[in-house]
């Protein structure tokens, strides 16, 4: 099913997702299996929304709107900083379209190793 989602809400599945599959919970094949397809299917928005992050950073490097801290970490400068968060909030609007496999709600409920946690991460992409 294609569903509209905001970079911004690609960003927060994808973590909530990526932190449910590194608890490596005992799920059956075919669930599984879903959850694995739906994430790779986010991962690449935002794969993509880090380059593109990315590319805005250097622009502000090339600019000499940064400065290295003593760490060697690169910052935006002060004066910057409003323009870069615009920048990067301009991506985080973007609306996407993305194929998401829906899963039936009865096979969640089968499951009683979910934590609240989990099942948010999960209620994109169950068929009520």
């Amino acid at each position: 099913m294609k569903i509209n989602m905001s970079i911004e809400e690609i960003l927060q599945r994808t973590e909530l997702l990526d932190n449910l599959i590194k608890k490596d919970l005992s799920m059956p094949g075919r669930l599984s299996w879903i959850i694995s397809d739906n994430f790779d299917e986010l991962k690449k928005v935002t794969d993509k929304f880090r380059q593109k992050q990315a590319l805005i950073g250097q622009k502000f490097i090339d600019a000499g709107k940064t400065t290295t801290t003593k760490d060697g970490n690169v910052e935006i400068m002060p004066e910057f900083f409003s323009e870069y968060a615009s920048s990067i909030q301009e991506l985080l609007e973007i609306m996407r379209e993305v194929d998401i496999q829906l899963i039936p709600i009865e096979e969640f409920r089968k499951l009683d190793i979910l934590s609240v946690l989990d099942v948010k991460a999960l209620s994109f992409m169950t068929d009520k």
